[in-house]
C-alpha cells in the first residue's frame, strides 16, 4: 500500500520567547492586557519561556493586576 500524500516531517521548533518587565516612557494607557507600550525602558529580565503560551499566560496574570491596581507604570511583554 503506497501513501497518497508525502510524509509531513514534524520540526522540533525551539523558540525562545523572552519575558521581561518594562517601564513604558510616555503616556500609556491599555484598553487591555495584550497593548504594548510604543517606547519603553527595560527593568526587568524575567527570563525566557519556552512556549508562547508559558509567555502569554504571565503577561496576562502580571498585566491584568497592573490594570486592576490602576498603575500601569510597569508593564509585562515578551519577544521572540
Amino acid at each position: 500500500m503506497t501513501a497518497l500524500h508525502s510524509a509531513v516531517a514534524k520540526k522540533n521548533r525551539s523558540d525562545q520567547f523572552v519575558a521581561m518587565v518594562v517601564e513604558p516612557t510616555e503616556d500609556f494607557q491599555p484598553s487591555n492586557w495584550q497593548d504594548t507600550p510604543r517606547a519603553y525602558r527595560i527593568v526587568e529580565l524575567a527570563g525566557n519561556k519556552k512556549h508562547r503560551g508559558d509567555a502569554d499566560a504571565w503577561r496576562f496574570l502580571f498585566n491584568r493586576n497592573a490594570i486592576k491596581n490602576g498603575k500601569v507604570n510597569r508593564w509585562a511583554i515578551w519577544v521572540s
